[in-house]
């Protein structure tokens, strides 16, 4: 695989998060501040922030044309903050390095007048998925595992949350993405709900279950895809792939989530499944899982956010930092009746090091297998990634 014009501008940006990396923990804690400014009494407040997460990979693959060694701006995000009389919320965040009909992410308003719960509405994600929901400056691998296939992303809509101590739920009802192109698919209306039990059983420990669900009608022409990339970003291959289904009636996620986090150790697992259900043509069902687990070497521990149930950047204490080993198993299936769009497994393993919380550097192996791919036969790809990363 050769360098695309979008990848080549990229070295300049990836020695600059490198740079930003080795020199931010020394000043970090003061220049964050500047970010932000407060109005006299405190209610009003506005913030820029932003992530730079810059990406290599070394790839062998069956497939030579799939093969190489590449690097990517995969993240380059900026973004506004602000409260308005206390009670309201605003957020937008913009990715110059997205494709350019989804570099719009966060962007709403919300309402956070209530102690224990709050409303959205705008660019929002669903409810649905433990790894879909936490941030990708959180996530403990380079990709998130291949049942994210089966997630929406982004979407327009209004959500709500609540949340206690020890739990949390989130309900919605969405349309399509923010912009898209008139030949892609469309997804049409959805409803989508989320109920979080995070007992907290001391200060470092702290367990995670979770069901959620989403009802979704296409509209249109009624169609749907599914597919996945081998979490690795760099690579274009789709090993599985559904291809395009017709004359779907409505589709049915729903998702099962299991995490505890025991001081410097963790662990975390989900299942999701999707039924696609079809007028005169056969139902057909997709599914996944994953199981993941980690232990920092030099003690810290995974942060939680009870109120929203997802994990949050890791904080470590210490000149220097946090170092965390990983290991995660992950499958994708996307084979059912007369849908042959194949069977995926991949092992990651993965060493992250926390400088602070503001910047990590990542390492990945992963080994992913199809058998059979969509084209029926089998295929395998390796890869060694790498991801400087930089947030504020």
């Amino acid at each position: 695989m050769t360098n695309s014009p979008t990848h080549m501008p990229c070295r300049l940006y990836l020695a600059l998060a490198l740079l930003l990396t080795l020199i931010q923990p020394a000043f970090a804690d003061d220049w964050t501040d500047k970010l932000r400014w407060e109005s006299t009494d405190g209610a009003s407040s506005l913030r820029i922030g932003g992530r730079i997460h810059g990406d290599f990979a070394s790839i062998s693959a069956d497939d030579t044309d799939a093969a190489g060694d590449l690097e990517e701006w995969r993240r380059a995000r900026l973004s506004l903050s602000a409260k308005l009389m206390q009670d309201w919320r605003f957020r937008y965040e913009y990715d110059f390095a997205s494709n350019p009909d989804a570099r719009i992410k966060d962007a709403w308003i919300g309402y956070y007048g209530f102690d224990d719960s709050k409303i959205r509405v705008g660019n929002l994600q669903a409810p649905i998925s433990l790894e879909g929901l936490t941030s990708s400056n959180a996530t403990t691998f380079i990709e998130r595992a291949l049942p994210n296939a089966l997630v929406p992303g982004y979407r327009l809509g209004l959500l709500v949350n609540a949340w206690g101590d020890d739990w949390s739920l989130a309900g919605g009802a969405f349309e399509g993405p923010i912009r898209g192109r008139e030949e892609e698919i469309n997804e049409g209306w959805a409803i989508a709900g989320r109920a979080v039990f995070s007992p907290r059983t001391s200060r470092k420990h702290r367990l995670h279950a979770a069901i959620s669900t989403e009802y979704r009608v296409p509209k249109g022409d009624e169609r749907v895809s599914f597919s996945s990339r081998p979490e690795i970003h760099l690579s274009d291959r789709r090993m599985v792939s559904t291809g395009t289904l017709s004359q779907v009636d409505y589709t049915l996620t729903y998702g099962i989530e299991l995490a505890g986090i025991w001081g410097p150790w963790s662990l975390q697992g989900e299942y999701i499944r999707t039924n696609v259900e079809r007028s005169e043509k056969e139902d057909v069902l997709f599914d996944g899982w994953y199981l993941q687990g980690s232990w920092f070497i030099t003690g810290g521990q995974r942060d939680y956010d009870y109120k929203d149930g997802a994990f949050d950047r890791v904080k470590p204490n210490g000149s220097l930092g946090a170092w965390e080993f990983a290991g995660r198993y992950s499958e994708l299936v996307l084979e059912n009746g007369p849908i042959t769009g194949g069977k995926e497994r991949n092992w990651t393993l993965g060493i992250n090091w926390y400088l602070n919380q503001y910047t990590r550097i990542m390492f990945n192996w992963t080994q992913a297998k199809a058998n059979p791919n969509r084209s029926g036969g089998e295929e395998k790809m390796e890869a060694l990634q790498a991801r400087f990363q930089f947030a504020f």
